[in-house]
């Protein structure tokens, strides 16, 4: 899952470097829980790109928990982070809190400074993030 790839020294060019553990769904929405592939699903971070999936969820370390939904573009690049799990003043855990991607003051594309959600990411992804991560406050 996802589009980024490592060498695959055992044949062809590359290997996926996340695999699909489940999918979520809510709203006319859904997403991929996606892991790093070979089982290795200690700490990671969810792909900067996509190629099968405008929605992917990350799951905290005890492998159960979704802590993080991240949202592509038509281009295939990270969008948004809606997360809930971490403090970003003014926000703390529980609630919820948004990070776009752009590019950053040091030239790199990434995490822009945390926001809250708006009303019109309310209405769109407002169900599936209640699906996802039941704990979370708006």
């Amino acid at each position: 899952m996802g589009s980024q790839r490592r060498f695959n020294p055992e044949g062809g060019f590359t290997a996926y470097m996340y695999e699909e553990v489940g999918t979520i769904e809510a709203g006319g929405i859904s997403g991929k829980v996606v892991v790093p592939a070979g089982g290795n699903t200690g700490h990671y971070a969810l792909p900067n790109f996509t190629s099968s999936s405008r929605i992917y969820f990350k799951l905290a370390d005890d492998g159960k928990t979704i802590v993080q939904m991240r949202v592509y573009g038509l281009d295939r690049r990270a969008k948004l982070d809606f997360d809930y799990t971490h403090a970003h003043p003014p926000f703390t855990p529980p609630q919820l809190h948004v990070h776009d991607f752009g590019m950053r003051p040091d030239g790199k594309y990434g995490h822009l400074p945390a926001r809250a959600l708006t009303p019109e990411e309310r209405a769109q992804y407002g169900a599936i993030l209640r699906r996802a991560m039941p704990r979370c406050i708006f």
